[in-house]
């Protein structure tokens, strides 16, 4: 019996393991559209273009640090027509930081709004949405705001799931709910679900790939759970069968042991 529940145990954590792997799927998708449509929403708000274009800083940044709010994005860039970025929030502006070097970038300052998960010196690994600013038809700039994949990202998805989320890249923890961030570990390069050795334990997981806008791998997801804790669940419904096996033993002896004593009355 013991053998038998935990292979039907593995089995069935298999499969709400790709079941949730399905998830994450929609979750980024998700975050993605809505990283897209705040863009769009920022880009389009008359005083945000308005304080854009006059270079206002102090405006700038009341209103930036409200639609980020408002939005419930992590970031927020602002770039100006050639590329030079103007301000940003959470995050210092890096010595000749420009736009166009990023795809999201140079798309939105050709006037098509981009999403993109991409990793950026000062965001690290990150879903990523652009869109033009326009001022009288003409574009004057472009914001680029999304959600940043780290550990608030995992440990949310992890409430979701219930099981272990990482998130991995060149061969490193970008971020996991159970792992420090920049650990060195090796993991599946290519889809898989079953038992692996990953951070020097035995697990049971499924890898899936986190593709950019050109379908290359910009990242590696993992959804785990230990051996350890199906031996645990298995051991706590041994425990369980055997107390009921026990008081049915018990309900069949009491009866026979009557009827026995019965017998041997009679016969006596």
């Amino acid at each position: 019996f013991s053998v038998f529940f935990l292979n039907r145990i593995k089995h069935e954590t298999e499969n709400s393991l790709a079941a949730n792997a399905q998830i994450f799927n929609f979750f980024i998708a998700s975050l993605k559209n809505k990283a897209l449509a705040s863009s769009q929403i920022i880009a389009n708000n008359e005083d945000f273009s308005a304080a854009v274009k006059t270079k206002d800083m102090e405006i700038l940044k009341e209103i930036s640090e409200s639609l980020i709010r408002e939005t419930g994005q992590d970031f927020l860039t602002v770039a100006l027509k050639k590329g030079d970025v103007l301000f940003k929030t959470n995050f210092p502006i890096n010595s000749e930081e420009n736009a166009l070097a990023e795809k999201i970038g140079a798309e939105a300052l050709e006037g098509r709004p981009t999403v993109n998960i991409d990793e950026t010196i000062a965001e690290g690994l990150s879903i990523r949405a652009a869109a033009p600013v326009y001022s009288r038809g003409a574009i004057i700039g472009a914001v680029i705001t999304g959600s940043i994949l780290n550990k608030k990202f995992v440990e949310q998805f992890k409430d979701i799931s219930g099981f272990e989320t990482t998130i991995l890249k060149n061969k490193k923890v970008n971020a996991s709910s159970f792992l420090l961030a920049g650990q060195a570990v090796n993991y599946p390069q290519e889809q898989y679900i079953g038992l692996a050795d990953f951070a020097g334990q035995e697990i049971i997981g499924v890898f899936r790939p986190i593709k950019n806008m050109d379908g290359e791998t910009a990242a590696v997801f993992s959804i785990t759970t230990t051996p350890g804790e199906l031996l645990r669940t298995g051991q706590s419904t041994n425990r369980f069968t055997m107390i009921i096996i026990f008081s049915i033993v018990l309900s069949l002896i009491l009866p026979l042991y009557r009827f026995s004593v019965f017998l041997t009355g009679n016969a006596i």
